[in-house]
């Protein structure tokens, strides 16, 4: 599902099965190999993905720019981390002048080579200290991402206080950015969305969970995870 693959889920099938105790990244990610045969020996638990908030912190006293920045990052080419979306929203700055001129996309990390420039403003895979401070400079995230088992860049982008915009089909990616972002699935959506969130823009910077979103809680729910089961495996 995640990349078009046909070869993946049968060793991490393999891998479940075989284990004593499985910690998924998603809800979506447990149901999705208990739809396709997952056993296990113990109740599985989930532990949402984070990042170092000491990188990754929101900007005091944010207020939208003009024009207002939205903003993606990948590390992956892969064309499923939304570059059909991604297309479709230079395009539309490319076509539409007064969009234009209220909204502009920047584009950090790999491109896929089929992914036609036009008004995207792109900045290179760069050191996770630029990431982040690139992410502080912007206004609102999206992420078209599908089938997602977990993911990292969303959390990134949430934790330095950028509401999200999230793909329909974003597999783990939904039940994190639903708390502080809307939902789209076409281009149509996204720019319906897109004006919901920036007309409220600080209410929805107010619902982020940064210490949700740090690596402190992650880490913590780990530890508590394998401290559980030391006495039962």
């Amino acid at each position: 599902a995640r990349k078009n693959t046909d070869h993946m889920d049968k060793h991490m099938l393999y891998a479940i099965n075989v284990s004593d105790y499985v910690i998924y990244i998603s809800a979506w990610l447990k149901e999705y190999f208990i739809k396709r045969g997952a056993s296990h020996k113990i109740e599985p638990q989930v532990i949402d993905m984070a990042c170092d908030a000491n990188i990754f912190y929101p900007t005091e006293n944010k207020q939208l720019k003009n024009p207002i920045i939205i903003v993606t990052h990948h590390n992956s080419e892969n064309w499923m981390k939304g570059f059909d979306i991604y297309q479709e929203i230079d395009n539309w700055l490319s076509e539409d002048i007064e969009a234009s001129k209220r909204f502009k996309f920047v584009y950090i990390g790999d491109l896929n080579q089929n992914f036609k420039k036009n008004s995207t403003q792109h900045i290179p895979k760069t050191s996770i200290h630029n990431c982040a401070q690139f992410l502080r400079q912007c206004d609102v995230y999206v992420t078209a991402t599908r089938y997602e088992p977990g993911g990292n860049h969303h959390v990134e982008a949430a934790r330095c206080g950028l509401p999200v915009l999230y793909h329909k089909h974003g597999g783990g990616v939904v039940e994190m950015c639903s708390r502080w972002g809307e939902e789209f699935n076409n281009i149509e959506s996204f720019k319906e969305k897109l004006l919901k969130l920036v007309n409220n823009y600080d209410n929805y910077v107010k619902k982020i969970d940064y210490n949700h979103l740090s690596s402190e809680r992650c880490c913590k729910e780990y530890l508590e995870a394998l401290k559980s089961i030391s006495n039962i495996v």
